[in-house]
């Protein structure tokens, strides 16, 4: 056994076995851990690599400036971004979709046309009651709505209104 009290410089130390410590290990090189480590708490300043896969069994956070977090909730099974939190695809990050703290935001930021697709009808209206403002019909007509009642549709010979035609001027 060996019991140091106060301070003790050794420059070259191998040990093997269960070593124990008890109260703060200041380490001013490189961690070298070959096999399974279980740490309780880990505070990481700077670059930070992990190699092969990570698993995290708890809610993860990464925080960014001025609050603008994102949150994987492992209860839950979704990540959440908090406002002004953007969620960016493409290699130049050109498709933003973000919540602003007052809107919903789907912007694209690139050269390309923005695309809403699907193979049956693309519908865009409340959420609150499934109240249509304008459904694109696949293979069909594109209807436009007020208050969920049909006011302007396509059709294959041009446009028909259902209710009245209000024209000013």
């Amino acid at each position: 056994d060996l019991d140091v009290d106060g301070h003790t410089n050794l420059d070259n130390v191998n040990i093997a076995g269960v070593t124990t410590f008890a109260g703060a290990i200041d380490l001013n090189a490189d961690l070298d851990v070959d096999g399974h480590t279980n740490l309780d708490n880990v505070s990481i300043a700077g670059v930070t690599t992990f190699a092969n896969n990570s698993f995290f069994n708890e809610d993860v956070f990464f925080v960014g400036a001025s609050s603008k977090t994102i949150t994987f909730d492992k209860s839950e099974g979704h990540i959440r971004y908090l406002d002004n939190a953007k969620a960016q695809f493409g290699t130049q990050g050109d498709l933003h979709i973000y919540h602003s703290g007052a809107a919903s935001i789907v912007a694209n930021h690139g050269t390309g046309d923005l695309y809403l697709q699907d193979d049956g009808n693309v519908i865009i209206g409340k959420i609150t009651n499934a109240e249509a403002g304008i459904k694109v019909i696949g293979d069909g007509a594109v209807e436009l709505y007020h208050n969920n009642l049909k006011r302007l549709e396509t059709s294959s010979i041009g446009v028909s209104i259902p209710q009245d035609l209000d024209v000013d001027g």
